[in-house]
């Protein structure tokens, strides 16, 4: 994840993303009642949400891509294909405007940073969450 988020920073030095892997730095995670706050409010600020969810799991990064939806922000899906998703997330581009799927064998590839430089070029500050 670290290395899709620094492919893209290289490439739009200009788009602040907010990005879990690079936030962390490896170590543990915030704990739960601050992370919710800094992801709620980092989301709440951004024009765009990506999502890169690398195989079916349970996973807080689905709460903040419901979160993002509710406040009708674009959205960018990337995931080896549409059945990994939640039900209810498998069709999101076919019924709201906004919402882009990118199915990619390999979520961490080229392709996944060139489908977040092409989103971003579209909307322009994000913020990336990946499922884990």
């Amino acid at each position: 994840m670290d290395r899709v988020c620094r492919s893209f920073n290289k490439l739009r030095p200009d788009v602040e993303i907010h990005c879990v892997a690079l936030r962390s730095n490896g170590q543990d995670f915030t704990q739960p009642e601050v992370a919710v706050q800094e992801d709620l409010c980092s989301i709440s600020q951004s024009d765009g949400f990506v999502l890169i969810y690398p195989e079916v799991l349970p996973s807080s990064a689905l709460i903040e891509l419901g979160f993002a939806l509710g406040l009708d922000k674009p959205c960018l899906i990337v995931t080896p294909k549409r059945s990994c998703l939640p039900f209810l997330a498998r069709n999101l581009d076919k019924a709201r405007y906004g919402v882009e799927i990118v199915e990619a064998q390999k979520v961490y590839s080229e392709k996944t940073v060139k489908a977040i430089t092409s989103f971003s070029q579209r909307y322009m500050s994000l913020v990336t969450a990946k499922a884990s």
